[in-house]
């Protein structure tokens, strides 16, 4: 009789376990990805940023609404020293970030304006199917002088010189 009850125990805590799991893993939404060619990858953390539809989508993956808070996740396989955000030429010249710091920005002839983000340390993600690391940064910004409506935005990131 023991027997029976201890087998009837471990197949409900499994069967509580399992369940907890799907629950965990379904409640889940999916985050919008942008994949860069350099191995990078970007992830739209709120409804302000989302990748790039359309014929310019290799040129310029995310677009962002600027008089908003964007947030922004980069990750990457090895750690990053500064990340650039380009934006296109409706922008302004003046952001303030979460996650880094200002140190550079330059605006081009065009009217695009480029803006130099030193990192702070990433949080490091082992993932053990890999036996490898990635670094994740989290970015988070506010444009003073934004206009209304969305604008396009091109990435890249800097290496940490080792």
């Amino acid at each position: 009789m023991r027997t029976r009850q201890r087998q009837g125990r471990w197949v409900a805590a499994t069967l509580v376990v399992v369940l907890a799991a799907l629950a965990l893993w379904s409640s889940r939404a999916r985050v919008p990805t942008v994949r860069l060619a350099d191995g990078l990858e970007v992830r739209c953390l709120n409804a302000s940023a989302w990748p790039t539809v359309g014929p310019n989508a290799n040129a310029l993956p995310l677009t962002v609404a600027a008089h908003e808070v964007p947030e922004i996740e980069v990750v990457s396989r090895r750690p990053l020293s500064a990340l650039t955000l380009e934006f296109e030429s409706r922008s302004a010249a003046g952001l303030e970030i979460e996650g880094g710091s200002l140190t550079q920005t330059i605006l081009r002839p065009d009217g695009r304006v480029l803006f130099t983000i030193a990192l702070e340390d990433g949080e490091t993600h082992r993932r053990w199917w890999l036996l490898a690391s990635s670094f994740r940064y989290r970015l988070k910004w506010v444009m003073p002088d934004a206009p209304g409506g969305p604008l396009e935005l091109t990435l890249s990131a800097e290496p940490e010189n080792l």
